[in-house]
């Protein structure tokens, strides 16, 4: 039996529609793409900030390492360490006791801890240290730490 026309055989068959997600839903692709440069952009931002957090965390690491028995001097060079990793001027970093305690004084105003800073300069240049005075300078120094607004200002 011969066929007449060879594509009459082929007559039942129909192209599959097009019905591809990329190809109807252009929309849909473009707002998953908005939604994934929202999500890398969101997690850069909370790495960025956890990356300008890190010198605070090392800082009071280094204060918990300390013993208890440490002197004035070793709580302020932590104190230095990370105002220089801060990249603040570096008139601050070589400032005297008492300039130190105006600075943190003028950037523990108005925050919600009320810290009060012991006289640095009796800390660092006494003979006879009060233990209670360095105590209470180095639970400051944590506080401010850990509480201190992010934009400081020289006074």
């Amino acid at each position: 039996m011969a066929v007449d026309d060879p594509l009459a055989t082929l007559a039942d068959i129909q192209e599959p529609a097009i019905d591809a997600l990329w190809f109807e839903r252009p929309l849909v692709w473009l707002a998953l793409l908005l939604l994934l440069v929202l999500v890398v952009y969101a997690v850069l931002k909370r790495y960025q900030q956890f990356q300008q957090q890190a010198p605070r965390r090392e800082a009071l690491a280094l204060l918990q390492r300390l013993p208890a028995q440490c002197t004035a001097s070793e709580l302020t060079e932590i104190l230095k360490r990370y105002l220089k990793a801060r990249q603040l001027p570096v008139t601050l970093l070589s400032a005297t006791p008492s300039e130190l305690q105006r600075f943190l004084e003028h950037n523990s105003r108005g925050s919600a801890e009320d810290i009060r800073w012991p006289d640095l300069m009796a800390l660092h240049y006494q003979r006879d240290v009060d233990a209670a005075q360095l105590q209470s300078y180095r639970q400051s120094l944590a506080r401010w730490l850990s509480h201190h607004p992010w934009v400081l200002t020289l006074p």
